[in-house]
């Protein structure tokens, strides 16, 4: 099976998908292609609008992810140190049991 790239990621059988989700939002920046250019067997020469939109979701669902990824990953330094700024920005203390 052939590597997937970015513009297969818009793709879907019949046509071209309007948006997708992501939880990296700097994956597509405006620097990344700029020229029509051919890379990888690759010819690109189409030009792509690209919206980048934050998805709204309640706190607690926020939280929830939030304090998944603190016990799964806080135990390195950078990583626990964004995550507490986060923590912050979301009022929540994690501390603290969920929901308390």
């Amino acid at each position: 099976m052939a590597k997937m790239g970015m513009l297969d990621l818009l793709k879907n059988k019949g046509g071209n998908m309007k948006t997708f989700e992501t939880y990296q939002p700097a994956t597509i920046t405006p620097n990344n292609i700029t020229e029509p250019s051919v890379f990888n067997g690759m010819c690109l020469i189409r030009k792509y609008k690209i919206t980048i939109e934050e998805i709204k979701e309640p706190k607690k669902v926020l939280e929830k992810r939030l304090r998944k990824l603190f016990l799964d990953k806080g135990n390195q330094p950078l990583n626990r140190t964004a995550m507490i700024n986060e923590a912050i920005k979301l009022e929540i203390d994690l501390n603290k049991k969920e929901g308390t």
